[in-house]
């Protein structure tokens, strides 16, 4: 020690040194020091989280606008035309969540009605019109609406488009 500083001798127990520990084997067998012994040892673990299994898909449902008269798919058939049969493959196929992308006004109109107000559709016809074109379709009887958002990005020509995000909750599972 530096001169100066008094030593402490090293404590112990009051009866003497510590000893090494015992082998586990030796514990196992030894009467309990106090309380009860747990034979069976439950579960630390906790019960296996939920399942949750839905259908989703992307969609890119060629807007209107490309098939009109002056369009450049102007031999294809009109956009609200195949929107409503794109509805009608959405249920046949039980798809839960769809990300729309170029679904315009006349579009999403088409889609709800083959739907019959089955799903929900953000932004859909809430914020500016090109906005809507990427939307996001839900089914009301699977999913809760928990948050609706849009987050700004530069789109063609560096314009701004909001695009949506959505927090969802099953009703099932609650997940």
């Amino acid at each position: 020690p530096p001169p100066g500083r008094a030593t402490r001798p090293a404590r112990g127990p009051p009866d003497g040194p510590a000893q090494p520990a015992a082998p586990a084997e030796q514990l196992a067998e030894a009467p309990p020091v106090a309380g009860q012994v747990l034979v069976d040892r439950p579960n630390p673990r906790r019960a296996a989280p939920p399942v949750l299994t839905f259908r989703m898909a992307t969609f890119n449902a060629l807007g209107s606008s490309h098939t009109h008269k002056g369009g450049r798919r102007k031999q294809k058939a009109p956009g609200s035309a195949r929107t409503a049969r794109a509805g009608q493959y959405v249920m046949d196929n039980n798809i839960d969540l769809i990300g729309f992308q170029e679904m315009q006004a006349d579009q999403r109109s088409a889609f709800m009605n083959a739907t019959g107000g089955r799903y929900a559709l953000y932004p859909g016809n809430e914020l500016r019109s090109g906005d809507g074109e990427n939307s996001i379709a839900y089914r009301l009887d699977t999913w809760e609406l928990v948050k609706a958002d849009t987050i700004s990005i530069p789109y063609f020509g560096g314009n701004p488009r909001n695009m949506p995000i959505l927090l969802l909750r099953n009703k099932q599972t609650g997940i």
